[in-house]
């Protein structure tokens, strides 16, 4: 076999025997089960001449045409502040609005209350008469 030969040929020469006996087995099942077994396909492969494929492809981008919002382009920092600016808008205009609710609400309680209070008036104020 072909570890048998290998330990043959390193007890006459007197190399490889840094490696213990198991050792020296694996390694050459390795090298018998990945390269020898291949042999005859890597001699193939590493000295025949290939066949050169020189195809080439022509690729053709079609860009779309320039939109309104790409020519108005602003820089990246006018942007990030016109964007603040308009969220600071939106809140102050979101709490001016609610101030306005809450005013019309008190408005519309000081007038319920008035008319409330006002028949009451003018019943006591009959009642006296009488």
């Amino acid at each position: 076999t072909l570890v048998d030969a290998v330990r043959t040929h390193n007890l006459t020469l007197g190399q490889l025997t840094c490696l213990p006996p198991t050792q020296m087995t694996f390694v050459l099942d390795y090298l018998s089960s990945s390269y020898l077994k291949h042999y005859n396909l890597y001699k193939f492969v590493m000295t025949h001449s290939q066949e050169q494929d020189y195809t080439h492809l022509h690729k053709q981008i079609q860009t779309a045409e320039e939109t309104e919002g790409l020519a108005k382009g602003v820089d990246d920092c006018i942007w990030r502040y016109n964007e603040r600016v308009r969220v600071n808008m939106s809140k102050e205009l979101s709490l001016l609005k609610a101030a306005m609710d809450k005013n019309e609400e008190l408005a519309r309680h000081a007038v319920i209350s008035r008319t409330s209070l006002s028949p009451k008036k003018s019943q006591k104020s009959a009642g006296k008469g009488k």
